[in-house]
Order: structure tokens, then C-alpha cells, then sequence
């Protein structure tokens, strides 16, 4: 579960992460630097039926079922 919310490449010196954010976390840093109307969006709703990214990401994989969402997904005004 780790490669999947912190990524599995390991290309050089530089793949590695510092944070992992939860919501309150991360729209407190949002509102912190000036963003506003921070919300959660669901990924069936927000994008087209067919496009495929990390925002779908379920574990076990795509089981949109019963699986856990992987991705924080975010959306914020500046």
C-alpha cells in the first residue's frame, strides 16, 4: 500500500516524500496559503466516465465496490 499512496518509481537520489496529509491537513494548508472553498470531490462526478487516473485509485485494485479509495481527491479556488 505504500508504493500506491507514495509511488513506486525509483529513478534517483530524489524519490522519496515527506508527508502523507489527511483532509483537515491538507485544507488547513490550503485555506493557510489562500485558497478557499476547499472540498473533497467524488471522482464519478468530477471526471468524464472513460478517463482513468490515481483519483479512482481503490485498494484492493479497482474494486470500486467494497475497496478503500487511495486518493485524497481536492478541489480549491485561489
Amino acid at each position: 500500500m505504500q508504493g500506491l499512496i507514495h509511488g513506486g518509481s525509483k529513478y534517483d537520489e530524489y524519490d522519496f516524500h515527506y508527508q502523507t496529509y489527511d483532509f483537515k491537513r491538507l485544507s488547513g494548508l490550503l485555506t493557510a496559503a489562500g485558497f478557499s472553498e476547499v472540498k473533497r470531490y467524488d471522482w464519478r462526478e468530477f471526471l468524464p466516465p472513460d478517463y482513468d487516473d490515481y483519483s479512482r485509485s481503490y485498494m484492493p485494485h479497482m474494486d470500486f465496490e467494497h475497496g478503500r479509495l487511495m486518493s485524497l481527491n481536492v478541489v480549491a479556488i485561489k
